[in-house]
């Protein structure tokens, strides 16, 4: 689980980064191998959602 959220900057959410499992960085950019904004917006949509269910279910 993540462990901070993405900054609501639209520069910081104008791509998406993720990890595999072992460790190699991707990063997913619009117009890109069929990205669209659409795309990167909805994986940090529900990413936002997980992290406020986890931080909702275990508060500090």
């Amino acid at each position: 689980m993540r462990q901070n959220k993405t900054s609501n900057k639209p520069e910081a959410r104008s791509t998406y980064i993720y990890y595999g499992a072992d460790g190699t960085k991707y990063e997913l950019k619009p117009g890109v191998d069929g990205v669209t904004e659409m795309d990167v917006a909805m994986l940090h949509e529900s990413d936002d959602e997980e992290f406020n269910e986890c931080l909702h279910d275990n508060p500090a």
